[in-house]
């Protein structure tokens, strides 16, 4: 992996509107992180930059995301930990009659109550128009806009996430039958589905015939405005006898939208959207939006959160965003557009606003598939679903995107599906070391609040890794039975590895107390700390 650079979203308000200057500006920002000073460099200056660096929540693991919580770095860099896949892929197929050809959106739930994953999928009775050659554009979208009105939105469920049942729901009829998996069916008149990301499950609503909610944006006058659905199981859904709750209220709409739901940081609910009247945006490039509502009726005016960037060059935008909140973190897989290739891959972002996204990491955290698989050209991940020890990415996927593309699989191989991949609990991010070398990574400040300390880590297959801890004083100096020298090496992987002293692992002689972690890693990757009792 390549040593991270700090690309933010610079001089984009918070809060306000995105003036073109700031849009410029924003680009022109972005720089490259030099890395933090060695460990040694530091010890002296100890006591200056505490003073600069005040303690972390004793209550909050560190995520190693960033250098937020680092104070120095020696042979060690940042790097991304890619997903995943699911033996089971594509875990949803359009395989029964009434399901067409094209799988075109997805959003997927995890129902505690339940123990049960609930997803919503429409599908087209088509695959992408391919007119004659030289026919006229505005043809081609006639012809596209037609077909799209042929949709049916079908409904599974799922106990582990990689199998799934589409169950009888005997609720909309099918060529005179009513035993299918179909929770909506469309018409030539209207586009009766949930779109992607349109679909969340309401932690905090007390109604319980409103617990699912749905979004479903539709134009009058050639605006969008936004009606709002519920549900008490996801399967039969009522419209709000306040709709329309949103109008954009000028010509256009947004593009790719996630309705993230309710946001437990900013305690509000919240949406990300193409955000710019769909592709009309500063230099042709898509930007990425939020807005946020106290009650799903009353909406503020969308804010600029996601820019393009110098990294991103000419034919590189971002597309649509579903981020979550983990933590204290917002994190989620941008799908990043290349408009010449015409494809999409994801790339890993976290704020701890949620206005100001880190894209430092600019590697597909899934990596599409090869040839004619599945999803070898689109590969769309919806918001992050943690569920125990695991992190779930259902994304859409296409192994073609244009005409020329499908003509080139043929009707047999084309395809489009939802497909899955899975993260271990805080894998997003590591600090490992360079190659050839043992690292070494120095905290900021801590206040333990435990008598443990225990690490998500993994050691190299194959080969001779270990982590070790030194406990230091707020002047960088060891604490007395805690440093290197007394540190047991850490030899196994796990996400709850507890370092341990000459096999003494009570740490509870420092706790409350100003301190910093000095980890030594070799062939080793270390994701995240927290303290115990």
């Amino acid at each position: 992996m390549n040593r991270s650079n700090s690309i933010m979203n610079n001089g984009i308000p918070a809060r306000g509107k995105l003036e073109r200057r700031d849009f410029i500006k924003a680009a022109a920002a972005s720089t490259a992180l030099a890395g933090a000073p060695g460990w040694g460099a530091l010890r002296a200056a100890g006591t200056a930059e505490e003073s600069r660096q005040p303690p972390a929540d004793p209550s909050k693991q560190i995520l190693f995301f960033d250098e937020h919580m680092v104070l120095g770095m020696k042979n060690v860099e940042f790097a991304i930990n890619r997903a995943v896949k699911s033996p089971r892929n594509p875990v949803i197929r359009g395989d029964r009659p009434w399901e067409g050809k094209t799988i075109a959106e997805v959003s997927v739930v995890y129902d505690e109550e339940q123990k049960l994953f609930q997803m919503w999928y429409p599908v087209y009775d088509y695959h992408p128009p391919i007119p004659p050659a030289g026919a006229p554009a505005a043809e081609k979208i006639a012809d596209l806009v037609e077909e799209r009105k042929r949709c049916t939105a079908c409904y599974a469920i799922s106990k582990d996430g990689h199998n799934w049942e589409k169950p009888n729901l005997d609720w909309v009829e099918f060529q005179g039958s009513r035993q299918n998996n179909i929770i909506m069916a469309s018409s030539l008149e209207s586009r009766t589905h949930f779109a992607t990301g349109h679909v969340f499950r309401d932690p905090i609503e007390t109604d319980p015939a409103k617990r699912y909610k749905g979004m479903k944006p539709r134009m009058v006058g050639g605006r969008m405005v936004v009606d709002l659905y519920f549900s008490p199981t996801g399967v039969k859904w009522t419209p709000s006898e306040r709709n329309p709750v949103f109008d954009l209220n000028k010509p256009g709409s947004w593009g790719p939208t996630s309705y993230m739901g309710w946001d437990p940081i900013r305690q509000v609910y919240a949406v990300y959207m193409e955000n710019c009247g769909h592709q009309k945006c500063p230099d042709g490039k898509r930007l990425i939006g939020r807005a946020e509502s106290p009650d799903m009726i009353h909406w503020s005016e969308p804010d600029t959160v996601l820019v393009p960037d110098d990294r991103d060059g000419p034919y590189v935008q971002p597309y649509a965003l579903h981020p979550t909140t983990y933590r204290e973190f917002y994190i989620g897989l941008l799908w990043s557009h290349n408009i010449r290739l015409q494809n999409h891959h994801p790339q890993f972002v976290f704020s701890r606003d949620g206005s100001r996204f880190d894209r430092r990491y600019r590697d597909s955290f899934i990596e599409r598939g090869t040839g004619a698989e599945f999803d070898s050209n689109n590969l769309l991940p919806i918001k992050p679903i943690v569920r125990g020890d695991e992190i779930f990415l259902f994304y859409l996927a296409a192994n073609y995107r244009t005409p020329e593309q499908f003509g080139a699989l043929g009707n047999e191989k084309a395809e489009t599906s939802i497909g899955l991949a899975v993260v271990p609990r805080d894998r997003f991010v590591c600090i490992q070391p360079t190659k050839g070398n043992t690292g070494e990574v120095v905290t900021r400040s801590i206040r333990p609040s435990g008598k443990k300390l225990i690490l998500n880590m993994q050691i190299a297959d194959g080969r001779n890794g270990e982590v070790k801890v030194e406990i230091m004083d707020s002047a960088h100096w060891p604490v007395s039975g805690f440093a290197l020298g007394d540190a047991d090496p850490l030899t196994k992987s796990g996400l709850d590895i507890t370092a341990t002293w000459k096999g003494n692992e009570n740490i509870g002689s420092v706790a409350g107390k100003p301190i910093k972690l000095r980890i030594s890693l070799k062939n080793a990757q270390l994701f995240s700390v927290r303290f115990s009792d």
